[in-house]
Parts: C-alpha cells; sequence; structure tokens
C-alpha cells in the first residue's frame, strides 16, 4: 500500500502547502498574492507546534517535538515573509 502524505506529515510542506493555497486564493496582485502567502506559511509554521515529527532529524524525538515549531517550516514562512517585505 502507498503511503498518502497529509500537510504537515512534512511540516516544511505544510507551511509551503497553506502559503501556496493562499497565494492562489488572493486578488490578482503581486503584493496581496505574497502578502497573503506570507501570513498562511506563517500561520502554518505556528501549526507545526501541534504535530509530533514523524520524519527527518526530529522524528527520533516523537512528542517531545510538540510545542516546538519545526525549523523547515519555520524557514519557509520566513522565505515568503522575505518575499512580501522585498515588494513593498
Amino acid at each position: 500500500m502507498e503511503y498518502q502524505a497529509q500537510p504537515f506529515d512534512i511540516a516544511v510542506i505544510g507551511a509551503g502547502h497553506a502559503g501556496v493555497e493562499a497565494a492562489l486564493a488572493a486578488p490578482d496582485e503581486v503584493k496581496a498574492v505574497l502578502d497573503a502567502a506570507a501570513l498562511a506559511a506563517a500561520d502554518g509554521a505556528k501549526a507545526s507546534e501541534g504535530f509530533v515529527s514523524k520524519f527527518g532529524r526530529a522524528r527520533s524525538y516523537k512528542e517531545q517535538t510538540i510545542g516546538t515549531p519545526d525549523a523547515g517550516a519555520v524557514s519557509t514562512a520566513l522565505f515568503f515573509a522575505g518575499m512580501a517585505s522585498a515588494i513593498r
């Protein structure tokens, strides 16, 4: 049986997915798209605090990772925030 990944199985993908979904739903204006993506990715990074790490280096910590944001998700949020701030 093939495993179907869910958002936040790999937190960087969860945060990135949230950013892309928000960008696609934003008005057709570059600033609005990037602002929406940055906000959603930041929310996604915050949400990663509530998930057990299943993959990557943190997987061995299991439930101990709850309460700590995923580094990849935070990096993704910072990437989107950097793009949004560059357009202002």
